[in-house]
């Protein structure tokens, strides 16, 4: 008669663990206690496209991975952050590392392609966190600040941020 083989223990330990680790990385960030990043209202568009961070050069600038659908291939983008004008010197380092504490590498976002910014280098919109909007972030602890024309559909949005930043008298505003 052939001995019946027990389960080991440890097998199931393991199991359980990665299935609750797939099921909190499922969740939301939001929900993950994540960084609350704008006391503005939330981007919103209809051209949003998933992206994966590789790393953030500087205060402004972003290098992400996005696939596309479709075809199945993915394209690496070195994009600066739609809209904003980084703060320079001792600022400039805090901007990164204040982007660094919520955009991290590997860190799934959503961006919006916005064509050329003033500089003449891709730009795009990054959505984190549930809709809020990088630049929004960056803006409203006065570590950027504006630089959109007045038609531009992120402008009101932006010069809120801003504003709320000079208001606060925080980051170059002081």
């Amino acid at each position: 008669m052939a001995k019946k083989r027990k389960f080991p223990l440890s097998y199931l330990v393991v199991f359980v663990a990665a299935l609750g680790f797939f099921v909190w990385r499922s969740r939301p960030e939001a929900s993950r206690g994540s960084v609350a990043l704008s006391r503005t209202v939330a981007y919103q568009s209809d051209t949003l496209q998933s992206a994966r961070v590789l790393r953030i050069l500087d205060a402004d600038t972003i290098q992400v991975v996005v696939q596309d659908s479709a075809t199945r291939r993915s394209a690496t983008l070195t994009l600066n952050i739609h809209g904003i004008t980084a703060a320079e010197g001792a600022l400039a380092q805090r901007a990164k590392d204040y982007l660094e504490s919520f955009i991290t590498p590997g860190t799934d976002l959503a961006i919006d392609l916005k064509g050329r910014d003033g500089r003449g280098k891709p730009a795009a919109v990054f959505v984190v966190n549930g809709g809020r909007d990088a630049a929004v972030a960056l803006l409203e602890t006065g570590l950027a600040q504006v630089s959109v024309s007045e038609n531009d559909s992120t402008a009101a949005l932006y010069l809120k941020a801003q504003q709320l930043a000079q208001s606060s008298r925080s980051g170059m505003w002081k």
